[in-house]
């Protein structure tokens, strides 16, 4: 949903985001980028509900992709920026990294369950 609305704000309101939009930048670009990034997150979390080992490396990527929103403070005119697109861009890195960590906990708990007990001489 974060993404969903950065990215809605990002395209009704593109000059605002962008000095000038190009040939690549623009706000049908905008809308394609998020489109294969929902694409990207829907796909991994089907993928891990079958228990497929695809579905962890897609959600990975969706997470960190939470994070390109940044990008806007390294691209100009992030000194234009209005409140509430920082609070988008912050609320889409917020939940990317919420993404990253529940991920990163599962699959150490998953790792942490799959190893068979350690058995030593006096258990035989």
């Amino acid at each position: 949903m974060a993404s969903a609305l950065h990215f809605a704000d990002n395209a009704a309101r593109f000059d605002h985001y962008h000095d000038e939009a190009t040939f690549w930048l623009n706000p049908g670009a905008v809308v394609l980028a998020w489109v294969f990034q929902t694409a990207l997150g829907l796909g991994g979390l089907l993928l891990h509900r079958r228990s497929s080992p695809l579905g962890r490396p897609f959600l990975f990527a969706y997470a960190f992709l939470g994070f390109a929103g940044l990008l806007h403070y390294v691209a100009p005119p992030s000194h234009g920026l209005e409140p509430l697109m920082h609070g988008l861009i912050v609320l889409e890195a917020a939940t990317g990294l919420a993404l990253l960590t529940a991920l990163l906990w599962r699959s150490t708990a998953a790792g942490r369950r799959q190893k068979p007990p350690v058995r030593g001489p006096a258990f035989r």
